[in-house]
Protein backbone atom coordinates (compact mmCIF):
# COMPACT_ATOMS: atom_id res chain seq x y z
CA UNK A 1 0.00 0.00 0.00
CA UNK A 2 1.30 3.76 -1.15
CA UNK A 3 0.67 6.48 1.53
CA UNK A 4 -2.36 7.72 0.26
CA UNK A 5 -3.97 4.61 0.36
CA UNK A 6 -2.81 4.05 4.02
CA UNK A 7 -4.93 7.73 4.65
CA UNK A 8 -7.91 6.79 2.87
CA UNK A 9 -8.06 3.05 4.97
CA UNK A 10 -7.64 4.60 8.12
CA UNK A 11 -10.05 8.41 7.32
CA UNK A 12 -12.33 5.32 6.58
CA UNK A 13 -12.06 3.52 9.46
CA UNK A 14 -12.16 6.51 11.44
CA UNK A 15 -15.44 7.73 9.66
CA UNK A 16 -16.53 4.25 10.24
CA UNK A 17 -16.06 4.79 14.21
CA UNK A 18 -17.60 8.10 14.69
CA UNK A 19 -20.83 6.83 13.58
CA UNK A 20 -20.00 3.61 16.15
CA UNK A 21 -20.31 0.97 12.92
CA UNK A 22 -18.60 -1.73 14.04
CA UNK A 23 -19.98 -3.99 11.51
CA UNK A 24 -18.14 -1.31 8.83
CA UNK A 25 -14.94 -0.71 11.53
CA UNK A 26 -14.48 -4.26 11.27
CA UNK A 27 -14.39 -4.54 7.10
CA UNK A 28 -10.96 -2.45 7.54
CA UNK A 29 -9.15 -5.05 9.88
CA UNK A 30 -7.80 -8.34 8.37
CA UNK A 31 -9.24 -11.03 9.93
CA UNK A 32 -6.07 -12.06 12.46
CA UNK A 33 -6.30 -8.33 14.04
CA UNK A 34 -4.73 -7.63 17.08
CA UNK A 35 -6.34 -4.35 18.81
CA UNK A 36 -4.66 -2.88 21.59
CA UNK A 37 -5.73 0.37 24.01
CA UNK A 38 -3.12 -0.08 27.04
CA UNK A 39 -4.70 2.74 28.89
CA UNK A 40 -7.98 1.11 28.85
CA UNK A 41 -6.38 -2.71 29.71
CA UNK A 42 -7.95 -4.04 26.23
CA UNK A 43 -6.54 -6.45 24.24
CA UNK A 44 -8.11 -8.37 21.21
CA UNK A 45 -7.30 -10.87 18.93
CA UNK A 46 -9.06 -11.68 15.80
CA UNK A 47 -12.44 -10.02 14.20
CA UNK A 48 -15.05 -11.19 16.86
CA UNK A 49 -13.07 -10.63 20.03
CA UNK A 50 -12.26 -7.22 18.23
CA UNK A 51 -16.14 -6.46 17.26
CA UNK A 52 -16.93 -7.06 21.20
CA UNK A 53 -14.08 -4.24 22.06
CA UNK A 54 -15.54 -1.68 19.81
CA UNK A 55 -18.93 -2.49 21.30
CA UNK A 56 -17.76 -1.46 24.75
CA UNK A 57 -15.80 1.12 23.57
CA UNK A 58 -18.90 2.77 22.06
CA UNK A 59 -21.27 2.62 24.74
CA UNK A 60 -18.39 3.96 27.24
CA UNK A 61 -17.63 7.31 24.58
CA UNK A 62 -21.00 7.53 22.89
CA UNK A 63 -19.49 10.64 20.75
CA UNK A 64 -16.16 9.77 19.90
CA UNK A 65 -14.50 11.42 16.50
CA UNK A 66 -11.25 11.07 15.43
CA UNK A 67 -9.26 13.46 13.40
CA UNK A 68 -5.48 12.64 12.17
CA UNK A 69 -3.20 15.22 12.41
CA UNK A 70 0.11 13.74 11.21
CA UNK A 71 1.25 10.61 9.82
CA UNK A 72 4.18 8.90 8.99
CA UNK A 73 4.43 5.73 7.20
CA UNK A 74 7.09 3.15 6.09
CA UNK A 75 6.32 1.43 2.82
CA UNK A 76 8.72 -0.99 3.63
CA UNK A 77 7.19 -2.24 6.71
CA UNK A 78 3.78 -1.38 6.19
CA UNK A 79 3.70 0.43 9.05
CA UNK A 80 2.16 3.76 10.29
CA UNK A 81 2.27 6.26 13.03
CA UNK A 82 -0.17 8.55 13.44
CA UNK A 83 -1.01 11.23 15.96
CA UNK A 84 -4.20 13.25 15.89
CA UNK A 85 -7.05 14.51 18.38
CA UNK A 86 -10.09 12.51 19.33
CA UNK A 87 -13.17 14.15 20.75
CA UNK A 88 -15.44 11.59 23.12
CA UNK A 89 -17.95 11.99 25.52
CA UNK A 90 -18.74 9.87 28.20
CA UNK A 91 -22.33 8.28 29.35
CA UNK A 92 -23.12 10.55 31.95
CA UNK A 93 -25.96 8.36 33.06
CA UNK A 94 -23.41 5.63 33.58
CA UNK A 95 -21.08 7.50 35.26
CA UNK A 96 -23.44 8.57 37.75
CA UNK A 97 -24.70 5.38 38.45
CA UNK A 98 -20.98 3.83 39.00
CA UNK A 99 -20.36 7.00 41.50
CA UNK A 100 -23.70 5.94 43.35
CA UNK A 101 -23.14 2.65 44.02
CA UNK A 102 -19.54 3.29 45.10
CA UNK A 103 -20.95 6.10 47.45
CA UNK A 104 -23.44 3.22 48.16
CA UNK A 105 -20.42 0.49 49.27
CA UNK A 106 -18.40 2.93 50.87
CA UNK A 107 -21.51 3.90 53.09
CA UNK A 108 -22.42 0.22 53.34
CA UNK A 109 -18.85 -0.56 54.70
CA UNK A 110 -17.97 1.88 56.89
CA UNK A 111 -21.00 2.88 59.05
CA UNK A 112 -20.66 6.70 57.47
CA UNK A 113 -23.33 8.15 55.63
CA UNK A 114 -22.89 11.01 53.29
CA UNK A 115 -25.48 13.55 52.25
CA UNK A 116 -23.10 15.61 49.72
CA UNK A 117 -23.73 15.03 46.07
CA UNK A 118 -22.19 13.12 43.74
CA UNK A 119 -19.97 15.01 41.49
CA UNK A 120 -19.32 13.21 38.07
CA UNK A 121 -19.37 15.49 35.49
CA UNK A 122 -16.45 18.70 35.65
CA UNK A 123 -18.05 19.92 32.23
CA UNK A 124 -20.68 19.13 30.24
CA UNK A 125 -18.73 20.01 27.10
CA UNK A 126 -17.23 16.83 25.31
CA UNK A 127 -13.39 16.02 25.67
CA UNK A 128 -10.45 16.49 23.16
CA UNK A 129 -7.29 15.11 23.57
CA UNK A 130 -4.19 13.99 21.92
CA UNK A 131 -4.55 10.25 20.70
CA UNK A 132 -1.37 8.19 19.20
CA UNK A 133 -2.19 5.08 16.85
CA UNK A 134 0.36 2.83 15.54
CA UNK A 135 -0.84 0.51 12.19
CA UNK A 136 0.36 -2.57 10.79
CA UNK A 137 -1.12 -3.32 7.24
CA UNK A 138 -1.21 -6.86 5.66
CA UNK A 139 -3.31 -7.61 2.19
CA UNK A 140 -4.43 -3.97 2.31
CA UNK A 141 -6.23 -5.04 5.59
CA UNK A 142 -5.20 -3.57 9.27
CA UNK A 143 -3.27 -6.29 11.10
CA UNK A 144 -2.70 -4.42 14.29
CA UNK A 145 -3.95 -1.10 15.68
CA UNK A 146 -2.30 0.54 19.10
CA UNK A 147 -4.13 3.10 20.05
CA UNK A 148 -3.07 5.53 22.81
CA UNK A 149 -5.64 7.73 24.80
CA UNK A 150 -4.98 9.78 27.90
CA UNK A 151 -6.71 8.07 30.47
CA UNK A 152 -5.46 10.59 32.84
CA UNK A 153 -7.12 13.81 31.42
CA UNK A 154 -10.20 11.71 31.03
CA UNK A 155 -10.54 10.97 34.31
CA UNK A 156 -10.20 14.17 35.55
CA UNK A 157 -12.34 15.66 33.22
CA UNK A 158 -15.23 13.50 34.43
CA UNK A 159 -14.04 13.40 38.06
CA UNK A 160 -13.31 10.00 38.26
CA UNK A 161 -11.12 7.74 39.97
CA UNK A 162 -9.03 4.87 37.73
CA UNK A 163 -11.36 2.28 40.25
CA UNK A 164 -14.54 4.03 38.77
CA UNK A 165 -13.30 3.97 35.65
CA UNK A 166 -12.74 0.35 35.00
CA UNK A 167 -16.11 -0.50 37.19
CA UNK A 168 -17.48 1.64 34.38
CA UNK A 169 -16.10 -0.22 31.82
CA UNK A 170 -17.00 -3.58 33.29
CA UNK A 171 -20.36 -2.34 33.75
CA UNK A 172 -20.82 -2.17 29.91
CA UNK A 173 -18.92 -5.00 29.29
CA UNK A 174 -21.54 -7.17 31.11
CA UNK A 175 -24.53 -5.50 29.41
CA UNK A 176 -23.67 -6.47 26.15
Amino acid sequence: MNREAVLKHVESLAAAKTKKDVRLSCKHYHPDIELLTPSLKGVSKGIDETAEQLKVFFLLFPQYQVTIKHELYDQTAQRALMSGEVKIDLDDLQVQKIKQRNKDEYEKTSGVHSSSQIDSHSSNLPLTIPAFFEFEFENQLIKREVFHLDLATICGHYNLSLNEFFALCKSLMTSI
